[in-house]
């Protein structure tokens, strides 16, 4: 709390205000505060603070379910903080595989949000029905660096694979041949 009256001592020209931090065990960032002072007779005066948030929290990934063309089965990751947010978080994840976008699935996003409050989320993987007969796909995600202060990306978790099986099967022509 900020005091709401402030006395300046007689032959002072000011006057130091404390502002304490309080830890709320939640990850919020960096926070600014904002003070302006009047008084009659005085210019007012203001000042802004920036309280760096203490709390950590490290984001992670891992893989739910795979897909399926068979029955356009989507996939899903889940991505996890270890904590509760204050605010919507984004998260940047790039992809890689032998799945290719536009084809096996559409389009990801490459940011998956996590929601005020919550501690989770999910990345489905929309499969498409193509019309070529495949080996089973994969698809790798692999989680980027928040930009949040005190929320970090854990190491042992940060990449996650699905499968997408395929339901097309390959046409042989048998070549007859006549002596």
């Amino acid at each position: 709390q900020v005091p709401v009256n402030v006395t300046i001592p007689a032959g002072q020209a000011s006057v130091q205000v404390t502002l304490p931090a309080v830890r709320d065990f939640v990850i919020d960032g960096t926070k600014t505060v904002s003070i302006s002072a009047t008084a009659t007779g005085f210019e007012t005066a203001a000042a802004q603070v920036d309280i760096t948030d203490i709390d950590t929290a490290q984001v992670s990934l891992r893989a739910v379910s795979h897909g399926s063309e068979a029955n356009l089965t989507d996939g899903k990751f889940e991505v996890r903080i270890s904590g509760t947010a204050e605010f919507d978080i984004d998260v940047p994840y790039t992809w890689n595989g032998t799945a290719q976008s536009g084809i096996d699935y559409t389009a990801l996003s490459g940011t998956v949000k996590i929601l005020a409050g919550s501690s989770t989320t999910m990345i489905p993987v929309i499969v498409l029905n193509d019309d070529f007969a495949e080996y089973t796909e994969t698809l790798r995600l692999t989680l980027g660096t928040p930009t949040v202060a005190g929320l970090t990306v854990n190491p042992a978790a940060k990449s996650a694979q699905i499968l997408i099986l395929d339901n097309d099967v390959a046409q042989e022509e048998a070549a007859t041949r006549y002596i």
